[in-house]
């Protein structure tokens, strides 16, 4: 019998960590982020164009959310070791697109179930027949 609390915690850190970035980059885009930004380096760079202040961070922050969407699209199933939404194939329909976030219910696989703590955890149990 295998824990796979740690690896689920590290999807979990995955996961908010893609979503941080997502939220930031929206942030970023549509909010004050910007001009705070602006303000901040602006005494520090006085001859810099105002626009790579709001370019530049927001190529940086789309570039760590592509490398935390990476990562978290080959996140591994803590039994089998397949990708646990099951790789490229999530990409076939729209409804299963959004899969390698928020992962299926469970591995396509080997059918572990989304945040199973063991590797028995999933399967259910069956009644014991009477003897004789």
């Amino acid at each position: 019998m295998s824990d796979y609390s740690e690896q689920w915690t590290r999807y979990k850190r995955l996961r908010n960590t893609w979503l941080t970035f997502f939220l930031a980059e929206l942030k970023f885009y549509f909010g004050p982020l910007d001009r705070l930004t602006w303000r901040t380096f602006r005494p520090v760079f006085p001859t810099v164009d105002p626009i790579y202040f709001f370019v530049g961070p927001l190529f940086v922050i789309g570039v760590l959310l592509i490398i935390a969407g990476d990562s978290l699209r080959k996140w591994k199933c803590p039994r089998c070791g397949k990708p646990f939404a099951g790789g490229l194939k999530t990409a076939d329909q729209f409804r299963t697109y959004l899969n390698w976030l928020f992962l299926p219910k469970q591995c396509r696989a080997c059918g572990l179930s989304k945040y199973a703590a063991d590797s028995h955890a999933d399967q259910i149990a069956q009644p014991i027949s009477p003897q004789g």
